[in-house]
């Protein structure tokens, strides 16, 4: 197959793309031929000018060759990686596939030629799925977790909507000499600008009622960068390096994801890969691998003092700690990235199939 993968590829991780980056990765290794396309100018929001984009777009087009090579340095893939000026359908090279995570581009692409393919968007964001708007029949719905689907398919009854996870690159994220004891280190991740649907506060606000009852106990985070408001005795990682990223995940013997809303996120299962026990909300997509009791422990959302009991029930008992932390990386490895690919692969057959 050909299979281009609109992604807006920058100089800092990001979840879709890293997403996008190991699926192309597998698929090129199965055979496929895969180019990743980056636009200078990824389009307007509805309703806004897009001054900004439109100038990157005319100093690109001065600068060189309408279509050159783009380098990712935070993760490597063995697909063709390209820049181009924006995502009109003559920057594009021809598909059977033409996978997109951004909804803005939803309309464009719906008026595209079968020159580019089936056009597929893969939805990762919980409030598109939430409220989603209009989307062309051109456009095939592929959902990042079940309750994705679920939203989906009761907006759009008539239609079919795939199914594919989130995958964890089992080479990346390990933690083979893994050595079980009493808990000592806690950690969470740390997003920039303080998003309030990612719970941050309630994390720090657990975080609090740990240490009062434990002292001693060692708290981390790990982000792009450090923050004012963060508190001093949190210790923070810098997670723009991937190999870091994993290194801080395997320092780990809880970790904590706290979010308020999510549609299917990738920590989680990076941490239950490289064997830190899981305790989390229970919101979005993490249903499809969070087991209470057996893969992590859950909390409601926005519950501090239950994210807090919960981190202390490890705490107070390793053989607990050791079996949330064992079933877990048990279940984040039925997500490797090769079994995820032979999925995206059957899927875009099919797609083809029924053209």
């Amino acid at each position: 197959m050909r299979i281009n993968i609109l992604a807006s590829l920058g100089k800092l991780p990001g979840g879709a793309n890293r997403n996008f980056l190991e699926f192309a990765d597998q698929l090129v290794k199965r055979g496929h031929q895969v180019t990743i396309i980056k636009a200078v100018n990824r389009g307007g929001f509805k309703g806004r000018n897009n001054i900004k984009g439109r100038l990157r777009e005319f100093l690109f087009l001065l600068s060189g060759p309408r279509c050159r090579p783009y380098r990712v340095g935070w993760l490597q893939s063995s697909a063709r990686i390209i820049a181009v000026s924006s995502y009109r359908e003559s920057c594009l090279p021809d598909a059977d596939i033409t996978l997109f995570s951004s909804p803005r581009l939803r309309d464009s692409l719906a008026l595209f030629s079968p020159r580019t393919g089936r056009k597929v968007l893969r939805v990762a964001s919980i409030w598109f799925a939430l409220n989603p708007p209009e989307v062309s029949e051109n456009i095939i719905l592929l959902a990042t977790s079940t309750l994705v689907k679920n939203l989906l398919e009761k907006r759009f009854p008539e239609r079919k909507t795939r199914l594919l996870n989130n995958g964890v690159n089992l080479e990346l994220f390990s933690n083979p000499a893994k050595v079980f004891r009493k808990a000592e280190t806690i950690g969470m991740l740390f997003y920039q600008k303080r998003p309030e649907h990612k719970g941050l506060d309630d994390a720090i606000a657990a975080f609090e009622i740990v240490r009062r009852k434990y002292p001693l106990m060692k708290f981390r985070t790990a982000g792009f960068k450090r923050e004012r408001w963060l508190p001093p005795w949190i210790e923070f990682w810098d997670g723009r390096d991937q190999r870091n990223l994993a290194r801080f995940y395997s320092s780990l013997d809880v970790f904590l994801f706290p979010s308020r809303a999510d549609a299917s996120p990738n920590p989680p299962l990076e941490a239950m890969a490289c064997q830190a026990a899981l305790v989390m909300t229970e919101v979005g997509g993490l249903n499809d691998y969070l087991i209470p009791g057996e893969t992590g422990l859950a909390s409601p959302v926005a519950n501090p003092e239950s994210l807090a009991a919960n981190i202390i029930s490890l705490i107070e008992n390793p053989q607990l700690l050791r079996d949330i932390s064992l079933t877990g990386y048990q279940k984040a490895r039925e997500s490797s990235y090769q079994i995820q690919a032979g999925k995206i692969e059957a899927i875009f057959q099919e797609i083809i199939s029924t053209a």
